[in-house]
């Protein structure tokens, strides 16, 4: 079974990677980039959420556009964890201090969880 599933996965990521382009959203989602789940957790004022839905929403805008420009994975991933820093720059001047934290540390396990799933 475990044969199958690796056999798969590679596969997916041959296909992937010879397709020169697939969504980014569909390979990886991002949880941390869903606004209502940044209301739930974080407790946003209505300034707040008005703010960081045009953020997501604009950062969500370049994420795709990226994949249109038909890049490479590893050039894909690099451009990806770029705009994920320029975004969360963005919403640290939107953030309060206690939300900010918050915010990160769901960043850290969102990662840990990744990574445990691939190893």
């Amino acid at each position: 079974m475990a044969s199958v599933k690796s056999r798969l996965t590679l596969l997916i990521t041959i296909l992937s990677f010879m397709s020169g382009c697939s969504s980014m959203k569909e390979l990886e989602p991002m949880s941390y980039n869903s606004t209502e789940e940044m209301i739930q957790y974080l407790k946003l004022t209505e300034q707040q959420i008005q703010n960081i839905s045009v953020i997501n929403k604009r950062y969500d805008e370049r994420l795709e556009s990226s994949c249109i420009q038909g890049m490479r994975i590893l050039k894909k991933a690099q451009h990806k964890k770029a705009l994920q820093q320029a975004r969360n720059d963005e919403l640290k001047q939107v953030l309060s201090p206690q939300q900010l934290t918050l915010f990160q540390q769901k960043i850290r396990r969102d990662k840990a969880k990744k990574v445990a799933r691939y190893m």
